[in-house]
């Protein structure tokens, strides 16, 4: 099967699992990509292999599959060992869904040296700073936490897109009432990139910042 061909499975894939999350039937979406992953593989296409094993990973977490989840990103992390992007997903996981800052620690860290080491995951590299600073954080490493919050966020370290992780820090320090004023100002700083670059997301996340310093002042 030719690279193209790959990729027209892949589209079809992609509207058979919004049909199956209509119908909240996310196991099923995550059994088709994890069925996908081994066809995948088997044809020789890693890197379809391992996208698919990561998406099924998100189905399972949809579902509160936990274990299978964990068991599909860290699939992906396998077929792709030097992809920051499925590190990530794995250090995302640990971290926020199984609430293990310890475990999440040596993905997100990886995440970090790869794509520091690669100018196309600049993305990835901001969001892993700031799941870095939040593990941190929830493992009471308070001082290299704030070192990170007052020195990377405020440089130009993480690139054009480092508003992804000043908010992301800023709405855990929010969580413990600390730095809300520098918090509230990368809020602003996000909304006017979010704006700029068309990112629904990145105002989803000032949004849910801005209504907490609210209810919290």
């Amino acid at each position: 099967m030719t690279d193209d061909l790959q990729w027209k499975r892949f589209e079809e894939l992609h509207d058979r699992q919004l049909s199956f999350f209509r119908e909240k039937k996310f196991v099923d979406a995550a059994e088709m990509w994890k069925d996908a992953a081994g066809e995948f593989e088997a044809a020789g296409f890693s890197e379809h292999a391992a996208h698919a094993s990561a998406l099924a990973g998100s189905a399972y977490s949809c579902a509160q599959e936990n274990a299978e989840a964990l068991a599909a990103y860290k699939r992906a992390t396998e077929l792709e060992p030097t992809d920051a992007i499925h590190r990530l997903a794995a250090g995302r996981f640990l971290l926020e869904f199984n609430n293990d800052p310890g475990q999440a620690l040596g993905e997100i860290e990886a995440a970090i040296d790869l794509a520091a080491r690669n100018p196309n995951t600049l993305y990835s590299l901001s969001e892993a700073l700031g799941l870095l600073g939040v593990a941190w954080l929830r493992l009471g490493r308070l001082q290299e936490a704030d070192e990170l919050f007052q020195s990377t966020c405020r440089t130009a370290a993480a690139g054009p897109l480092k508003p992804a992780l000043d908010l992301r820090l800023a709405s855990e320090y929010a969580k413990q009432g600390r730095f809300t004023k520098e918090g509230a100002q990368f809020a602003v700083d996000a909304a006017e990139w979010a704006k700029a670059t068309n990112n629904d997301d990145l105002m989803a996340r000032v949004k849910g910042l801005e209504r907490h310093n609210e209810t919290s002042a």
